[in-house]
């Protein structure tokens, strides 16, 4: 059973996403990651990120900009190669 939080007629609620992108060696790249959760039909914005894990490589996260229903990453790969990763992200989101 979910517990939501009302706001003013909306659902606060969590929300999860992974996205994937190459880093270049020595360089920052961004991850976009849309959020999706089953608890919320219309997602209207992301209130704050609580997690963010990265896989598939040695990176660095450099900050993120939350969006809507989506969040950008900034990754920063301190390595001499190119790396691919996973971005998963855990969000605090509010919707109807």
């Amino acid at each position: 059973m979910v517990i939501a939080i009302t706001l003013d007629g909306y659902k606060i609620s969590n929300a999860t996403g992974s996205g994937t992108g190459t880093i270049n060696a020595g360089a920052t790249g961004n991850v976009s990651v849309t959020l999706s959760s089953i608890e919320l039909a219309n997602i209207k914005n992301v209130l704050g990120v609580k997690q963010i894990t990265v896989t598939g490589g040695t990176a660095v996260i450099a900050g993120f900009n939350a969006s809507g229903n989506t969040v950008i990453v900034t990754l920063y790969t301190p390595g001499s190669a190119a790396v691919s990763v996973t971005v998963s992200v855990t969000a605090t989101v509010v919707g109807n």
